[in-house]
């Protein structure tokens, strides 16, 4: 017997919430016969097509025929991989033939084999917990939630010591500049590549892609054409409707969930992607001077350089520009050093917190003065700035694709009740944006810095003394040193 009839088989032995017996849907044996063919698996539909009690049924299966197995069920949360061990909890619960092998542990987020060490345990988006897990058998959950591709590939590049698979099941996600983005472009690229209606399959002998959506150019609102997007005999098109007639039912929700379109939801976004670009002037020219610098090194070891200033065009917008982006940092501290030293910089900003502090000695030994370090509290403020400056249109840009990559991409974190930039949290290298986000702080506070008062001697109300005031010459309004 295949482990494909084996599966069939053992899914007919499961009890659903009803007390049926759980049946598996074409698409799901289709699906299947790739996963115990190849190492690794992504499939992409829309949600409440069964996917979660699918991946639940599979990990018992595994547990059961696998010696000694190492199940991990992981997700960007530890609450949303639960959800998903919890249908093998609860397939485990209502079968008392396989209580007998088996023994849930829902304290630990674990089910034990008695009769070896096998085990499935929950995971969360932590890669410090995943390095050598050794993993049979890998179930990674929505991975359009997934912040950053670590967890997915420690547990891949943890798959060789036993011979295991991983196995992906996600709906769209918000931004194609994120893991589950990239991972799906490369999978179109595959040498085997099929498209029929609603259905895309894309394979090399160990990778595997099924996907299920509203092909381009299709109506998103037929109900006909979405259905052909939601293999699963139970999605019915009453229950398409009822979904779809919703008056709590956005349109970026119905195109991501029920159509598994890639669609830029503007309310998950930090910035919206749209006003931003809104607000780029190619060819506006450089800022004025003096501008300021800011440096940030991103955790794959690129460094970036930012500036802000007054920009030429009119002096009340703020002009945000990356000077510079390249691999490695061995470049930054002579390059910073020569751009202020031309430039003569308000300030040289960076987050010592960050990895750019590394940086700092360098930087100040190369330039000869000393680099202003940016506390947290200073960091969330310059995030503030930024976003106000944005989201008010008191902000310019020339449009480079670094920064609008990495506005996509951005992630956060709270600081006390503010919020600042997180590369952790980020889907791809947020240095070029933390490095124009606290140039943009040292441009606001040039601007907020106290003016120089001009006293003209003549004018005070001196006492007599007998001897006039020497007269001072004032500030001239052209030509000179002042009219350049």
């Amino acid at each position: 017997m295949s482990l494909l009839d084996g599966f069939e088989t053992f899914c007919g032995r499961l009890k659903v919430e009803s007390g049926a017996a759980l049946a598996l849907e074409r698409w799901q044996l289709e699906v299947l016969g790739d996963v115990f063919e190849h190492v690794e698996t992504l499939v992409l539909l829309p949600k409440a097509n069964g996917k979660s009690s699918l991946m639940g049924a599979l990990s018992l299966f595994h547990l059961l025929t696998t010696p000694d197995a190492r199940v991990y069920v992981a997700a960007a949360s530890r609450d949303q991989a639960t959800l998903l061990f919890n249908y093998a909890a609860g397939f485990l619960n209502r079968s008392p033939e396989l209580q007998t092998r088996l023994v849930s542990r829902p304290g630990y987020r674990e089910i034990r084999n008695q009769r070896d060490l096998g085990f499935i345990k929950v995971l969360a988006a932590d890669v410090d917990t995943t390095d050598g897990t050794g993993a049979t058998l890998a179930l990674v959950d929505e991975l359009h939630r997934h912040k950053s591709a670590d967890l997915y590939g420690s547990l891949r590049d943890g798959l060789g010591k036993r011979g295991g698979s991983l196995v992906t099941i996600s709906t769209a996600g918000g931004s194609e500049v994120s893991p589950l983005g990239f991972l799906r472009k490369a999978a179109l690229e595959l040498p085997e590549l099929e498209r029929h209606g609603a259905h895309t399959r894309a394979a090399s002998s160990t990778f595997v892609m099924h996907e299920w959506a509203v092909p381009d150019g299709a109506d998103c609102h037929d109900l006909d054409v979405v259905k052909q997007a939601n293999p699963s005999s139970f999605v019915t098109l009453d229950a398409l409707r009822a979904r779809h007639d919703s008056p709590s039912m956005r349109e970026a929700e119905w195109l991501r969930f029920a159509c598994d379109r890639w669609v830029e939801d503007e309310d998950s976004q930090v910035v919206p992607v749209r006003i931003w670009d809104e607000l780029a002037r190619p060819g506006t020219g450089y800022p004025q001077r003096p501008v300021s610098f800011a440096f940030d090194v991103a955790p794959d070891g690129a460094a970036a350089i930012g500036v802000a200033g007054a920009a030429a065009s009119d002096s009340e917008l703020v002009h945000v520009e990356l000077v510079e982006l390249r691999p490695g940092t061995w470049w930054l501290p002579p390059r910073l050093a020569e751009l202020a030293k031309k430039h003569r910089p308000y300030q040289v900003l960076c987050d010592p917190h960050f990895l750019a502090g590394s940086l700092v000695s360098e930087v100040e030994r190369c330039w000869g003065k000393e680099v202003t370090k940016v506390s947290g509290s200073e960091h969330a403020e310059a995030f503030g700035m930024f976003k106000n400056a944005v989201m008010e249109g008191r902000l310019v840009h020339i449009g480079q694709d670094e920064l609008q990559a990495a506005l996509e991409g951005a992630g956060t974190r709270p600081v006390g009740e503010a919020v600042l930039w997180s590369p952790k949290s980020s889907s791809v290298s947020i240095a070029p944006l933390v490095s124009v986000t606290l140039a943009l702080l040292g441009e606001m506070r040039r601007r907020r810095r106290p003016k120089p008062r001009i006293i003209n001697l003549n004018d005070l109300d001196l006492p007599e003394t007998g001897r006039t005031a020497p007269t001072v010459p004032t500030r001239p309004t052209s030509g000179g040193f002042y009219g350049k």
